[in-house]
């Protein structure tokens, strides 16, 4: 596992590019991005490195490619965990296994709140249409 810098504004990771990792942010923000870089941008998230959180896992256990963009929103330092550095990463710190099923979880939780906030107000313009 290295340890890596980033510039403020340095894209870390694009999106659709495949790269079998994920980063454990050290200190720092990072916002993740869909459509970066475009007209339609928007900020999905805002990572702090006091949350202990990692970012970029999806890449790393399904091996697609990436579904955002991250971007050092000032300098910070990252430790990057490949696929061969995985079962050791977790060896050595087994408590960041439920961190990292957290914070994922707490994703979900979010897109679903979002999918059922826009089912709500696509029920409504359709109620509001038939009336």
């Amino acid at each position: 596992m290295a340890e890596k810098t980033f510039k403020s504004g340095e894209v870390i990771f694009k999106e659709g590019t495949y790269e079998p990792c994920m980063y454990e942010l050290l200190t720092g923000t990072v916002g993740i991005y869909a459509r970066y870089g475009q007209e339609n941008e928007k900020l999905l998230a805002e990572l702090k490195a006091e949350d202990g959180t990692c970012f970029g896992e999806m890449g790393l256990i399904e091996s697609m490619p990436r579904s955002a963009t991250a971007v050092a929103m000032g300098d910070i330092k990252v430790q990057v965990v490949t696929g061969r550095d995985f079962g050791a990463y977790f060896q050595e710190r087994p408590e960041r296994i439920y961190a990292i099923m957290a914070q994922m979880g707490g994703r979900i939780r979010a897109l679903s709140n979002d999918y059922l906030e826009a089912c709500r107000a696509v029920a409504e313009a359709v109620e509001t249409e038939k009336t």
